[in-house]
């Protein structure tokens, strides 16, 4: 349904897909997925016990944004990104195969899983989908430089071989920017 027209849809969420949202955990894109828990307002709950769990959710997120959640964001970044390996690979194959639409295909699920890299290492989430969010993508304070054209250099691709060179440029600027903030947590160890 509208309204003021902006559109709203109902669908359900089961708690064990809310707490994986809310805990960034491997396998659903916190870049997009969190603002469903975090920005939610709740209109109906059957009791307060749901209610007290749902705002916990919220409060995870909020602890998560924090400075204190740093090292796990920074984790769940690295785990992130071994995704985004896997569809850097799977464009490789398409290529090879001669497969355009599946090549188009691993390029938008490798744009994002390296945004949702960069949005887990940034602490932060996006308020709208993916039509609509590039200023807040643009806006995070560890990305890439040139990373707008990246990117629609590999989601409107004008040559095949040049989306593939910048997908590969795109996540080795990505892994530099995790393995930096991988060490800006880490503890050194004694000589």
């Amino acid at each position: 349904f509208i309204i003021d027209d902006l559109p709203y849809d109902f669908w359900p969420v089961s708690w064990e897909l809310a707490e994986s949202i809310a805990n960034a955990r491997a396998g659903r894109s916190w870049a997009v997925a969190a603002s469903l828990i975090a920005d939610a307002k709740v209109l109906y709950h059957r009791s307060q016990r749901d209610l007290d769990r749902f705002n916990a959710l919220q409060a995870r997120i909020a602890e998560l944004t924090k400075p204190e959640g740093r090292q796990i964001m920074v984790g769940r970044a690295l785990g992130e990104f071994k995704n985004t390996l896997f569809q850097l690979g799977q464009m490789r194959f398409a290529l090879a195969e001669g497969d355009v639409s599946g090549l188009h295909w691993a390029g938008w699920k490798f744009v994002n899983s390296a945004v949702n890299c960069l949005a887990l290492v940034n602490q932060t989430y996006f308020t709208k989908g993916w039509g609509a969010n590039l200023p807040q993508v643009l806006k995070m304070s560890q990305k890439p430089a040139g990373l707008e054209k990246m990117l629609r250099n590999i989601i409107m691709p004008q040559d095949a071989d040049d989306m593939l060179e910048t997908a590969g440029r795109l996540a080795r600027e990505v892994r530099g920017i995790l393995l930096a903030a991988q060490a800006s947590i880490s503890e050194p160890v004694a000589a």
